[in-house]
């Protein structure tokens, strides 16, 4: 741990960490091009590709490409590699040139795989018939996973991500309608939230989309119901399925719980739709939550906890709507439920139309000032003041003592969730509804890494403010104490003797330990 006496000493670190910050928040705009809202007739007279095609395909040709994608080196951190230059998966990323420009340069298999499949960068029949061999070169072509746009060229159809060591065929997202997601930036707060010590005898991917929570969730579940109302998403879950070699995914239609009425879980993940929908958007069923947003949102986070299993634990990701009423959103839960909504820094209305209709810019201006009017105004007229990345975390609790509770924090919690901070923030709220004496059985711990910051004066020096500012790993970027506080801290106080008042604040933010 490190002390910084002054806030000057501090000026140059609190610079470099504001342009982190402005580095993240642009390239969090930049992916949000992978999932275009679209206003124009950008494909809206095309229909999607048809999946009957790979449907009918053998499991044995979706392992043969399989072990051709992996042969040829096209690994998750390939594909990152590529994402520092900036890879998108889709037509609409804007960082989609530069990737190609430096794809087609290597030239190797890997760049091949990357440019036919995730760029979807017409590559020569040659260069793909060597990275697939030509049986399963023309199989796929056959079934419709690839085609010809131009004679002597092969492209992907679909977009294929990459997501955990697994790849996942998807539609291209500006189709709209009911195009079906593969896998964004928050899917992958999910892996982040969700590991838990023991079995997992069941798990749930609620709004399942082309299964890429549902098929990491196959590693450590014995069997895992996908569900979503789309069918279309259900194919795509089912090709994805024995594109990765996987066999215990249950693929279920219907409408958010439906499908799985009666059941319980020990894990259920969901990432509902949640973009308010404004009048003249062209419907998007992966995209748009209703006209506010949180419509299937709200209703998710309601029924979610009579679906868990005892001890099971559900994670909800989405972005809050806010409201002069937020609170008014959270759901009635019952005494045996605890949860936490932790809720990120808010993106205002005017940034989150521009971010919305980013991808217009594809159409030109004109299509994309049309956008962002309506977006903004539709926001206006709904009373929305701006959108946060949020995270709901249940469980269910063995003493049936419940509770729900919210965390405010500045980053991005899709970003830097982990299970054990998520361990950490749900032992440190359960205490906080525990009778007081047991607060005096826990430590505090400063964490390793962790930077002081407090001002010098002297005049003052008995309400001397002093910031503990947390490493990565830690949602809360800071915690403010007291000068007692900061120095019963230092000296390692037994549990005893710190303030109730220090305690209660470091079980919020996961620093006790029992």
């Amino acid at each position: 741990m490190h002390e910084i006496v002054s806030l000057r000493k501090a000026k140059n670190k609190a610079a470099r960490t504001l342009a982190h910050v402005i580095l993240n928040a642009a390239q969090l705009a930049f992916q949000q091009l992978s999932a275009p809202i679209g206003m124009t007739d950008h494909c809206s007279a095309l229909e999607l590709p048809e999946l009957s095609g790979l449907a009918a395909l053998p499991t044995s040709r979706w392992a043969q490409l399989r072990e051709r994608l992996c042969l040829a080196g096209l690994t998750t951190d390939y594909h990152v590699s590529f994402r520092t230059v900036g890879s998108g998966s889709s037509s609409g990323s804007g960082y989609r040139p530069l990737a190609i420009w430096h794809a087609r340069r290597r030239g190797d298999a890997a760049s091949h795989a990357l440019r036919l499949f995730v760029l979807r960068d017409p590559v020569a029949e040659n260069e793909a018939a060597e990275l697939l061999e030509r049986p399963l070169l023309e199989a796929l072509v056959g079934a419709g996973v690839l085609r010809r746009p131009e004679p002597h060229q092969v492209v992907s159809s679909f977009d294929l991500r990459i997501f955990r060591g697994r790849f996942i065929l998807c539609d291209e997202l500006s189709y709209q309608g009911d195009a079906v997601f593969g896998a964004g930036y928050g899917t992958v707060a999910f892996c982040g939230a969700s590991s838990r010590q023991g079995a997992i005898r069941n798990a749930l991917d609620l709004g399942c989309g082309a299964g890429a929570v549902a098929l990491w969730l196959s590693e450590y579940a014995d069997r895992v119901a996908a569900v979503d109302i789309n069918p279309r998403a259900l194919a795509f879950v089912k090709i994805n399925a024995a594109l990765n070699g996987v066999s215990n995914i249950e693929p279920r239609q219907g409408d958010l719980f439906e499908a799985v009425e009666g059941e319980t879980f020990d894990f259920i993940a969901s990432q509902p739709p949640y973009v308010p929908h404004a009048p003249g958007l062209r419907p998007a069923t992966y995209l748009f939550g209703g006209p506010r947003g949180d419509e299937l949102v709200t209703r998710v986070l309601a029924e979610l906890p009579r679906y868990l299993h005892r001890r099971g634990r559900g994670v909800v990701v989405f972005e809050q709507a806010g409201k002069p009423d937020t609170d008014a959103w959270r759901p009635s839960l019952d005494a045996e439920t605890r949860a936490l909504f932790i809720v990120g820094g808010e993106v205002d209305a005017d940034a989150y139309s521009l971010r919305l209709a980013a991808p217009e810019l594809l159409h030109g201006l004109e299509a994309f000032h049309k956008a962002v009017t309506e977006m903004r105004e539709h926001l206006a007229n709904t009373g929305i003041r701006g959108m946060s990345p949020a995270i709901c975390i249940f469980e269910k609790a063995a003493d049936l003592h419940g509770w729900n509770e919210t965390l405010q924090v500045s980053a991005n919690p899709w970003n830097e969730v982990c299970t054990a901070v998520i361990d950490r923030l749900m032992s440190g709220q359960a205490l906080l509804h525990q009778p007081p004496e047991c607060l005096k059985k826990v430590k505090v711990r400063i964490p390793d890494g962790s930077v002081a910051v407090r001002s010098v004066k002297p005049e003052a020096s008995n309400t001397e403010t002093v910031y503990l500012g947390l490493p990565p790993g830690y949602l809360v970027s800071a915690l403010e104490l007291s000068r007692q506080e900061w120095e019963a801290l230092q000296n390692g106080q037994s549990p005893s003797g710190l303030p109730a008042g220090l305690v209660a604040k470091a079980a919020r933010i996961g620093l006790v330990y029992e």
